[in-house]
């Protein structure tokens, strides 16, 4: 606006301007929205974020944390949250949830209209803006390497988010080779995001089984399922068996130096590799054995005289962990080479 008052304007007295007098203003705009968290139309939002919204002019003046609630709460969500708003500076709201928002749902957030700002500003046209937070993913299956599972070990789920336990476990399914399922019991941990399940029964010996969670299970907080359904397939513990030995039997020219490694098709119990299951002969002065688990490989090592034929027996009587024996004897027989030719100066002097 411009206003102008002209030169002929007189005074009481009748003295005159000495000329024209012009100002002008520009009047405040409407009251606006200029930004939200989350943005309008967004997905995968946390189930932690807080709303916000930001307006391009101050809405309140500045006040103490006890002052908040004589403030407006300018905010109408759908569907219904229960939580604190607060302003966190003249023109910033800020709404936190007090249980989180609910996964896989969309909300709807509107500031209705007639807000005023400090200037009396108006928003003129109600703002409203709309998001979906995150479905929930399963995250790991336990145990992690899907071969030699143990017979007696639960199978457990690691989730992205706490989940509802009634409909997770109404999703869970452990079937046995025939398909059937396996029945079982169930066990969360505190902040309910990851379930373990134990079968009722022994799992069979080097068997295929197949566990699945389908996306009818939901979160704690939540309308919707999982992002997708998982599946772990996996294969239990194999009765006991020597699956390769090194060096190969019938070897020639083995290196005296090098270890007997006897890899088995599954754990095996350490503690039935004594004496009296492994033989050797020609009987060396000593052995020394070593069980490493990761590979489920027995390491035996012994001096060895060159160019001599070598019998290695393992005992039908070592067994797993569970108490099933190797059922027969194994035998390796190797022949090692020569030694090496070694000449070595001897130039020190005295």
């Amino acid at each position: 606006y411009r206003v102008t008052l002209a030169s002929n304007a007189t005074s009481t007295t009748g003295l005159a301007l000495q000329g024209d007098l012009s100002f002008k203003f520009v009047t405040a705009g409407f009251l606006s929205v200029s930004s939200t968290q989350p943005a309008d139309g967004v997905t995968d939002v946390a189930a932690d974020s807080t709303i916000t919204v930001a307006f391009n002019r101050p809405v309140v003046p500045l006040t103490g944390e006890a002052d908040q609630d004589a403030l407006p709460q300018p905010l109408v969500i759908t569907p219904t949250l229960v939580g604190r708003g607060t302003w966190v500076n003249t023109s910033l709201y800020r709404f936190t949830a007090n249980n989180g928002l609910a996964a896989s749902t969309t909300y709807s957030v509107t500031v209705a209209a007639g807000l005023e700002d400090t200037t009396g500003g108006v928003l003129a046209e109600p703002h409203t803006f709309s998001f979906r937070t995150t479905d929930p993913t399963i995250l790991r299956w336990t145990p992690e390497n899907p071969a030699n599972v143990r017979i007696e070990r639960p199978i457990s789920v690691t989730f992205s988010m706490p989940m509802d336990p009634a409909s997770t476990e109404a999703a869970f399914t452990l079937l046995d080779p025939d398909g059937e399922p396996v029945p079982g019991t169930f066990n969360w941990n505190a902040d309910a995001t990851e379930v373990g399940f134990k079968p009722s029964e022994i799992l069979k010996f080097g068997a295929r089984y197949r566990a699945g969670v389908d996306a009818a299970a939901k979160a704690f907080n939540g309308e919707g399922g999982l992002r997708e359904a998982g599946e772990f397939v996996f294969e239990t513990v194999k009765l006991p068996r020597v699956e390769r030995v090194e060096p190969a039997t019938g070897s020639e020219r083995v290196s005296p130096d090098q270890t007997v490694r006897i890899v088995f098709a599954s754990p095996m119990n350490p503690a039935t590799f004594v004496t009296d299951t492994i033989t050797i002969l020609p009987k060396p002065t000593r052995v020394f054995t070593y069980y490493n688990d990761y590979e489920n490989a027995l390491f035996v090592d012994f001096a060895k005289l060159p160019a001599t034929d070598y019998s290695v027996r393992l005992s039908a009587k070592v067994s797993d962990p569970y108490g099933n024996t190797l059922g027969e004897d194994h035998l390796l027989r190797f022949r090692t080479g020569d030694l090496a030719p070694l000449m070595q100066l001897n130039n020190s002097q005295q």
